[in-house]
């Protein structure tokens, strides 16, 4: 067998591998799967239709409850945390497994996560939660045009929550979608695809446009985290510190609604604005160059 034809059977072997374009619809279908396993798991451990309403009935008029009805409102919020946060881990768990023996099936061979301790660099993470504050005073505005709200009243504020949004969301999600999805396309498409489709799909596994637009920017940002230290470790860490911050801003203002803005003077804002988008411009164009010389090795090697 001459040179070209083993370059063609090479090049057709890597169309054939994962994930091909139809392999995505079929993600989003065992995502939608896993959904309806959240959904079945919250209800069996008690998030009924009952608790939902008396939550968002005291939500819409909190200065009206009675002692007794605050003491029904916090057992009802104790009950659908718990059962968010069974609902969440149960249906996350699925769509890995899942994920994992689909590649499997497709032929795939490409790393499931990259574990690393140069993933724990301080430095580097630190630098990532100062480009996901700067990256949230930026979207903002362009967020708040959106429609659609989120409505997290169901994820309470106790240790359940802190279970859900801190410890389980940035393993599974983490583990998912900078690990098994990110490797599988670094490993067919290379960098530079690694480093924005996962972060889409990301986005896109948020739902609401606001959301959307919020996880992807911060899915972009952990993408190259992990393209840059080769680790997962990091990426879980920022996750987790992003979910913590924003929960407890959800406890002490009792709001998932509270913008930036609101919390600056109107003469600060702009300058705070501004140099939260320098700060942003300075990363993204380093991210990009990053991704380039990525690419240029990925080629050399081929």
């Amino acid at each position: 067998m001459n040179n070209s034809t083993t370059d063609k059977t090479a090049a057709a072997v890597r169309r054939s591998s994962f994930p091909a374009w139809y392999d995505f619809l079929v993600l989003a279908l065992l995502f939608i799967a896993s959904q309806a396993v959240l959904l079945a798991v919250s209800r069996c451990c008690g998030l009924s239709n009952e608790i939902i309403q008396t939550i968002h009935s005291a939500d819409e008029a909190p200065a009206e409850l009675a002692w007794d009805q605050v003491q029904s409102l916090d057992a009802a919020r104790h009950t659908a945390a718990r059962a968010t946060a069974a609902g969440y881990a149960a249906g996350m768990s699925l769509m890995i497994v899942l994920t994992l023996i689909y590649r499997r099936l497709r032929g795939s061979h490409a790393r499931t996560a990259r574990i690393s301790v140069r993933g724990l660099d301080p430095w580097l993470i630190l630098k990532g939660m100062v480009v996901i504050a700067a990256a949230s005073i930026v979207t903002e505005p362009l967020m708040r045009l959106l429609p659609g709200a989120p409505d997290y009243s169901l994820i309470g504020h106790g240790g359940w929550a802190l279970l859900s949004t801190v410890v389980c969301a940035p393993l599974l999600e983490e583990f998912l979608f900078r690990g098994i999805i990110l490797e599988s396309v670094r490993e067919r498409y290379g960098a530079a695809a690694a480093w924005v489709i996962p972060a889409l799909l990301f986005g896109a596994a948020h739902g609401l446009p606001p959301q959307i637009l919020a996880a992807a920017v911060i899915g972009l940002i952990l993408g190259d985290v992990c393209l840059r230290s080769g680790s997962l470790a990091g990426c879980m860490i920022l996750h987790a510190l992003n979910n913590a911050a924003a929960l407890l801003m959800l406890t002490v203002t009792g709001s998932d609604d509270i913008a930036f803005r609101d919390m600056v003077s109107e003469r600060a804002y702009p300058f705070v604005y501004a140099a939260a988008a320098a700060i942003f411009a300075l990363w993204l164009t380093g991210a990009i160059r990053r991704v380039i010389v990525l690419r240029r090795a990925e080629k050399a090697a081929q």
